[in-house]
């Protein structure tokens, strides 16, 4: 389970993400490649500099943005905003903690 805290910086992230190894690119499905989550997978926002009121906000994956290199997020259902992030600003939620945060 992930413990997210919002003083987390983009570089500890990084490091993070960079620590857990890779799988073999064969064993992705092809809704994960490039990006590593899924269409759907919740996630946290976080280390998000110029667009930091989204920080510790969830939302949902909505596809993986090849120009860009980033995750397309949904944030909201109402009124839904949509915001690209890099991959070490999304962190999977946990199904428990899918309600904690919410836009």
């Amino acid at each position: 389970m992930y413990r997210y805290h919002r003083a987390l910086t983009a570089d500890v992230l990084r490091q993070i993400h960079a620590s857990v190894a890779p799988l073999h690119p064969a064993l992705y499905p092809p809704t994960l490649s490039p990006g590593l989550l899924a269409a759907g997978q919740k996630v946290m926002l976080g280390a998000l500099y110029e667009q930091c009121c989204f920080n510790g906000l969830a939302g949902t994956i909505e596809g993986w943005d090849d120009a860009s290199g980033r995750y397309q997020v949904k944030l909201g259902s109402r009124q839904p905003v949509h915001v690209l992030v890099g991959p070490e600003n999304a962190l999977p939620l946990s199904r428990d903690l899918e309600g904690a945060a919410s836009y």
